[in-house]
């Protein structure tokens, strides 16, 4: 948790608690695992730092650890904004740099059945376009959400160390025509 592999009195530079929370997204992103190295002094005792931290790590798995527990690497390509992991037909956006505007999942267009926030069990806004007031569709595979309206609008993120958003996949997507899509998303508009 510091830059040393045991205890040191002398190292101080202790990783905060979102660089390891997105340390182990990036492993569970490629089927990895994490080891977190936490060393008590030479009395036994673990430092309150190290305490502080993991107490921090541990709360943000509590809201967030379906995306983590039994995940591994998705089936897409790594997105600009962060990470993906999967488990099964649930694909996890863990967005940790914030974008602007709304949040592009490339290649994903009939593929999104539907988003939620994994922390809070709320719904995110799927869109067809990145600007949909003045754009018509540009990303022939993409898709795009975003955490309110106007869906072209930049907002926080709800968790700054690291977002997720459960996606449900499905395949028959496919089969509806793009009139019927459009029609869709000018009714979530």
């Amino acid at each position: 948790m510091t830059n040393s592999w045991s205890y040191s009195s002398t190292d101080n530079l202790w990783k905060p608690p979102a660089t390891i929370i997105r340390s182990l997204i990036n492993c569970v992103s490629k089927n990895g695992n994490l080891l977190i190295n936490v060393c008590p002094d030479g009395n036994g005792i673990v430092p309150e730092q190290a305490v502080e931290t993991m107490r921090e790590v541990g709360a943000w798995m509590k809201k967030n650890g379906e995306s983590i527990y039994g995940a591994g690497a998705a089936d897409y390509p790594t997105p600009e904004w962060g990470r993906y992991t999967q488990k099964g037909e649930t694909l996890y956006a863990h967005v940790t740099d914030q974008p602007i505007g709304n949040i592009s999942l490339r290649g994903l267009r009939g593929r999104v059945r539907e988003g939620r926030l994994v922390a809070t069990n709320t719904d995110v806004l799927i869109c067809e376009y990145w600007n949909p007031e003045v754009q018509t569709l540009d990303g022939p595979e993409d898709i795009f959400f975003n955490f309110a309206r106007p869906t072209a609008w930049t907002y926080p993120l709800p968790d700054e160390s690291a977002t997720v958003v459960a996606f449900r996949l499905n395949d028959d997507e496919g089969t509806r025509t793009e009139r019927q899509r459009l029609d869709e998303v000018r009714m979530r508009i």
